[in-house]
């Protein structure tokens, strides 16, 4: 484990708690991998913005090892890299305008039918266009995050209306996501085929990867990764990454 050439992450519930800023340690941790020379990938369910401002923002990062750093937004649906002055977008897999239709009104219909009820109180967007996902939480994306961890603990909530929309979306893969979410794509589009983009636009094996995340359950969407034959290492929040950090630089 200590050999791998790239050390790839989870953003929420991994390096940050769900839908919160990485904190200075964790920053000092990736700086010291990148100063290791190893080579550093996100691989998210969460958009670019979302990585910005809960990574990026948050964290002094070395330039000078900048080349050597990786950003795959959802779910590997798009590729970020480090340019001259600035991240620049390597390639884009959008969804078209009617596929992110039948994915909304799919997941209104599929929400009653699966005996869910909706909750009072909604705290910003509830359905996110990411262009290239469609991502559903169930409380708002500004919601508070003991709010979030008390509402599907246990995933079951969101594996019924997974259920409900899965005959009406053929052709999407659907995982859960964070604490509270549904990540919708097109099918292939997952974490997996962000590993595949590493293999082929960085010339990284995946047998020179290891991935830490916290969703490898059926349908959580790290689990492609673990599925693709890559070395993973589950995480139940930053504090375990931390440590499993510190384990890769010893």
């Amino acid at each position: 484990m200590h050999s791998k050439r790239l050390i790839a992450f989870d953003m929420d519930g991994t390096l940050t708690e769900s839908g919160c800023s990485m904190d200075h340690e964790m920053g000092e941790l990736l700086s010291a991998l990148l100063g290791s020379g190893r080579m550093v990938a996100i691989i998210s369910g969460g958009s670019f913005e979302s990585l910005n401002r809960q990574v990026l923002a948050r964290w002094d990062y070395p330039r000078k090892f900048l080349k050597n750093f990786f950003l795959f937004p959802l779910c590997g649906a798009t590729f970020w890299r480090w340019g001259k002055n600035s991240w620049d977008l390597v390639y884009k897999e959008a969804l078209l305008k009617e596929e992110k239709d039948k994915i909304v009104r799919a997941l209104f219909a599929s929400f009653s039918d699966a005996g869910c009820v909706r909750p009072q109180n909604i705290y910003g967007e509830e359905i996110i266009d990411l262009d290239t996902q469609i991502t559903f939480t169930a409380l708002g994306r500004e919601a508070p995050l003991e709010l979030k961890r008390n509402w599907d603990p246990s995933g079951d909530k969101r594996f019924k209306i997974k259920s409900a929309l899965a005959p009406r979306l053929s052709g999407f893969d659907i995982r859960l996501g964070g604490t509270t979410s549904l990540d919708i794509t097109r099918s292939g589009i997952d974490k997996a085929f962000g590993i595949k983009q590493i293999e082929k636009l960085l010339g990284i094996p995946k047998s020179d990867i290891i991935f830490l995340g916290d969703s490898f359950y059926g349908g959580g969407n790290d689990s492609p990764v673990k599925l693709a034959g890559v070395a993973c290492l589950e995480m139940t929040g930053p504090e375990s990454t931390k440590a499993a950090v510190r384990e890769l630089l010893r």
